[in-house]
């Protein structure tokens, strides 16, 4: 004891408050470390009988040179007892036999509890009507005395045909079915499950709701075979004997095992951290004779230096179970050394520590660093798959300070492969800490590890972020699926290829040449600098409403009312159209960068934000275009975080004069966390007035983003009175109720906004359209794609890319009648979704508002308004030719010659700034006489 209490320090004093809040922190969470398991009513269908299955199916074969395992049915008959409940529950293939379902017959089934926590029921339906199929299944979980203890609900229509439907009690049933359980924002909800009394009978409850299957089809629930103890089946009250249905109840289990590993760690961790080792060393001096031999005797320094070793391995068991990955296919040997993704990825995690040991010249900090460094790296993917479903890729670090201010808006929980990460991590951090530091190599070794470490990151550069060295192995990550890229290749490949891409290309055939040779097609206006409000130079409001969607624009949503009806019912004096943004969800600030100063997302890396990374000094605008020609006010308002996209840095190099955020709204006016649009456009009627209390005669021109429609849109976030909701029964869902709710205050406060305009005597023009569509319930859209025919795969995609786009002018216009329609693609609801035809991309707005007034423009105005005759839209997700085809965005086609052109001009506008083109891209002003 004296031994021990002698070494006591201040670095092992950290390494025990480590473990003791470790500690603390699972036990405050440990409902998280709750698991799903199934049973088949009294047989837990994932044990043995599974485990054989697995084995005897398994079959190897080689794709894309990798071996990939797979299941060979044809191996089935060497199970004895095919036919057995266990097995046809396994492999998602029911039996012949099912009851009919229709109108609202309610079915009993009794069942035993086999634990303590449920989370969901699992069952076969027959359903070859797919979504066809009308009404509701409510599914409800009932004690002895009939009360209701949890249930779920979904759409008749997407109960899986011939495989499981999950009716989950803890999570949106919808987004279950479409296999998004790990893309679902978790709430604490989400790991309680709801609580039974184990070994007591209880009731599972199936209740239709106006069933009613397609034309020529039957819809029915899958009976079992077999029969088992404590279960009795009902329809309506009538018994079928011995039958059950074919059903998995899912529980939440608590390992105790799991928790008392945990425990036995940190407990082996804080023995290990209490050993004397100095005094251990001594007592092995005192036994070796050899001088030589016990002068080198230092057990502290072994134990570092193994504890270095190990490191590296331990950082990519840390990475390969943040990608889900099992004990065994972690530290199968071919995985790491003999699989391109594995050796890659322990390659960059030694280099990653032997920098940082070049560096220090200590193992234990070198260690402390690597292992800190990949365990923020794993959580950070964690959060960011479980609040927007993609991981970290590299240009998301540009968009860190926006990130920040919008977690805070969501729900945090823990998984238990989360609690693995942090509770080893932990408990390693606090070994190594523990471990007194000792001098590391000495100068010339240190110099051989700095040519080692110099001529990898070399060959790292040039060859692995500079040349297509990672596609010829394979990796590709996708920029609609980021999540399935990084499971494939591990998360750390995946993030590479992030960093390989997040550059912005040199288009092939650019140089300054080049450009001047284009721009000399397209001469810029001359202006004087001073204008008067007119029909001619109106004042101009431009919003970009968050989130705001028009449904009808991508399908057949039925909701119980028109949740726009003041929007569609604009028509005098009024152009109406679709726009097709580069992003979908998030990332605002893309769709605005676009609009105001002419610019494509289509040439910027994936996932990219300009406003945090490529705009560094005064950029072309809309914003200077329209200052140069006499407008004033030049005010960009957005109430949110001043400081969110680098909003404050970014607008001035713009052009505007002046900035409005959150922070200068005094008690404005929210819905649920966020400042609400009726609030928002009462600040751009009160802008408008101070400018004309100033005495101006100049037109007035003000920039607006909002807010209020921000994502997500569960009760958790916040209630919205509903006055509209989703009648359709294949897309209700919470989220997606919530939305059309707050777009219909949107309509509402416009309502307000264009009256107010409408009285005015000053001629006057408000442009508004959707920075994207909002992320509402998971198979939202996918349902709408399904519902789409004879489209391109294409095409289907830009449902989620379609949003409305309007001009409204409070003067007598004509504009409709000046719009260029195309051939209109089956787009899923009517073909221009209501609209005057118009179809749009936003790096078009700015030249087409000073189209529509016959303002000034630049040559780069004039030339966007001709290459969008040709290409009348553009994005990073597709573009659309003039033949009224859609492509996606890297495809071939007679148009990539004019997207190329365009790239080389964007190119010298944004990336070879010192040597841009001016003349082109500003308005020239008129020199004044002597």
């Amino acid at each position: 004891m004296k031994a021990i209490l002698k070494e006591i320090r201040v670095k092992k004093v950290i390494s025990i408050v480590l473990l003791i809040l470790c500690c603390l922190f699972l036990i405050y969470e440990i409902d998280s470390m709750r698991y799903p398991l199934t049973y088949l009513y009294n047989v837990r269908y994932d044990g043995g009988t599974s485990h054989k299955l697995t084995k005897t199916l398994r079959t190897t074969v080689i794709e894309d040179g990798k071996e990939v395992t797979q299941r060979d049915y044809s191996k089935l008959d060497k199970i004895s007892g095919n036919n057995d409940d266990l097995i046809s529950y396994y492999l998602r293939r029911p039996h012949t036999d099912y009851i009919r379902l229709k109108g609202s017959q309610t079915i009993r089934q009794t069942f035993v509890a086999r634990d303590d926590k449920i989370k969901r029921l699992q069952l076969f339906f027959h359903n070859p009507g797919s979504t066809a199929t009308a009404g509701r299944i409510t599914v409800s979980v009932l004690d002895g005395s009939g009360n209701k203890i949890c249930s779920s609900s979904l759409s008749a229509g997407l109960t899986l045909n011939d495989t499981l439907t999950a009716f989950d009690f803890t999570q949106d049933s919808t987004a279950v079915n479409a296999n998004r359980v790990a893309g679902s924002k978790v709430s604490a909800k989400t790991s309680d499950g709801y609580t039974l009394k184990k070994g007591e009978r209880y009731t599972i409850q199936i209740k239709g709701d106006g069933v009613r299957a397609s034309s020529g089809s039957v819809f029915g629930i899958y009976l079992a075979r077999g029969t088992y103890s404590g279960a009795e089946l009902t329809v309506d009250g009538k018994s079928f004997g011995k039958t059950q249905l074919l059903c998995g109840v899912n529980y939440l289990h608590l390992s105790k095992t799991l928790l008392y590993f945990f425990f036995g760690c940190m407990l082996i961790a804080l023995l290990l951290i209490l050993l004397p080792l100095n005094h251990i060393s001594e007592a092995l001096r005192r036994r070796v004779k050899n001088e030589k031999w016990r002068e080198r005797i230092d057990v502290n320094r072994a134990v570092s230096r193994l504890m270095f070793v190990i490191t590296p391995f331990f950082c990519y068991w840390l990475v390969q179970k943040s990608d889900g990955k099992g004990l065994r296919t972690i530290f199968r040997p071919k995985n790491i050394f003999f699989d391109f993704d594995g050796l890659m990825t322990i390659t960059i995690l030694i280099m990653i520590m032997a920098i940082f040991y070049l560096i220090f010249n200590r193992t234990q900090i070198a260690s402390l660093l690597t292992t800190f460094l990949t365990f923020a790296f794993c959580m950070a993917n964690y959060f960011l798959i479980l609040f927007r479903n993609d991981p970290l890729i590299a240009t998301d670090f540009s968009s860190i300070g926006t990130a920040m201010d919008v977690a805070a808006n969501y729900t945090i929980s823990f998984s238990k492969r989360s609690l693995w990460l942090i509770v080893m991590t932990l408990v390693f951090l606090a070994l190594v800490l523990s471990l007194k530091s000792v001098r590391g190599l000495r100068i010339r070794y240190r110099a051989v590890l700095l040519v080692a470490c110099g001529l990898w990151g070399g060959w790292f550069y040039g060859v692995v972020l500079n040349t297509n060295f990672l596609n010829h192995h394979g990796v590709f990550v996708s920029g609609f699926n980021a999540k399935g890229g990084y499971h494939r290749h591990g998360s750390v490949v995946g993030f590479v290829y992030t960093v390989k891409n997040s550059r912005i290309e040199k288009p092939s055939g650019y140089s300054v040449n080049k450009v001047k040779s284009i721009a000399s097609k397209y001469t810029s206006d001359t202006t004087d600098g001073s204008a008067t409000v007119s029909k001619e130079t109106p004042n101009i409001i431009v919003i970009m409403d968050e989130a705001f969607a028009d449904f009808s624009l991508v399908g057949n949503v039925q909701t119980s009312g028109d949740y726009l009806p003041f929007y569609h019912s604009l028509k005098k004096n009024t152009v109406k159209g679709v726009l097709y943004p580069s992003i979908f969800g998030g990332r605002t600030a893309d769709t605005e960068f676009e609009c105001l100063t002419g610019n494509s997302m289509q040439f910027y890396p994936l996932n990219a934000v300009p406003y945090n990374t490529n705009i560094r000094s005064k950029m072309p605008s809309l914003a200077y275009a329209l200052e140069a020609q006499g407008y004033r006010g030049n005010i960009a308002f957005h109430p949110g975080v001043r400081t969110s996209y680098n909003r404050n840095r970014v607008y001035p190099l713009l052009g505007f004069e002046k900035y409005i955020s959150q922070e200068n709204l005094k008690d404005p006016e929210k819905i649920r966390a966020y400042i609400s649009d009726e609030e928002d456009f009462r600040q751009i009627r009160r802008n408008y007035e101070a400018h004309r209390e100033k005495g101006s005669s100049a037109p007035f021109f003000m920039f607006n983003v909002t807010i209020q429609n921000h994502s997500d849109f569960k009760l958790t976030s916040g209630y919205v009175e509903k006055e509209v909701t989703v009648t359709d029964g294949s897309l209700a869902d919470e989220q997606t109720e919530q939305y059309i709710n707050l777009a219909k205050k949107t309509d509402e406060a416009l309502k307000n906004l264009i009256t107010y305009f409408r009285n005015t005597d000053e001629p006057t023009m408000i442009v508004l359209f959707g920075d994207h569509e909002p992320h509402v319930g998971a198979t939202f859209y996918d349902t709408l794609k399904e519902r789409m025919t004879g489209v391109s795969d294409v095409e289907k995609q830009l449902c989620k890319y379609k949003v409305p786009f309007m001009i409204w002018t409070n003067y007598d216009s004509d504009y409709a009648s000046k719009i260029t329609t195309y051939a209109a693609s089956a787009s899923g609801g009517s073909a221009n979704g209501g609209t005057d035809g118009l179809q749009i991309s936003a790096n078009y707005i700015g030249p087409y508002i000073l189209k529509l007034i016959g303002g000034k423009m630049t040559g780069y105005d004039k030339y966007l308004l001709s290459l969008q005759k040709k290409v009348p839209v553009t994005s990073a997700v597709a573009y659309m030719g003039d033949n009224g085809k859609f492509y996606s965005a890297t495809a071939g086609s007679k148009y990539r010659k004019y997207l190329n052109q365009y790239h080389i001009l964007q190119y010298n506008n944004t990336v070879d700034t010192k040597n841009r083109v001016n003349d082109f891209f500003y308005l020239k002003k008129k020199s004044k006489k002597k």
